[in-house]
């Protein structure tokens, strides 16, 4: 690959060597009917995955989308119920391309909803 810096004009040439292989992703789901607007959905999501092990980069967001669980199950414990479905999504193979969360774009896309990404990718 050629790829030109235009701020130097400088070339750099970048060699990728990578692998081609074929594997199970598990993507998690929560899910929260909602009361007036069963049919509209409201989505938490972060992906968990990491290049290496004990990686910080999904780990902000999956603590805050945990939590965010856990506070939603003492809500519904108390009779509380969301206007809108709630969706909390846990998404796996983000570091190969946005593999987990695109496998569901055709479920998404269909609906209206708004989303709110968890932690800093």
């Amino acid at each position: 690959m050629l790829y030109v810096f235009c701020a130097c004009f400088r070339l750099a040439y970048l060699v990728f060597q990578g692998e081609m292989k074929v594997a199970t992703i598990e993507n998690v789901f929560a899910i929260i009917k909602g009361r007036e607007e069963s049919d509209r959905y409201v989505l938490l999501g972060n992906h968990r995955d990491a290049w290496t092990y004990g990686a910080v980069d999904p780990n902000s967001g999956t603590a805050a989308l945990l939590d965010i669980a856990r506070r939603y199950a003492i809500l519904l414990r108390l009779g509380w119920t969301p206007r809108r479905t709630i969706i909390l999504c846990s998404w796996d193979a983000e570091e190969f391309g946005m593999v987990g969360s695109s496998t569901n774009l055709a479920f998404i896309m269909v609906n209206h909803f708004h989303y709110v990404a968890t932690g800093y990718s």
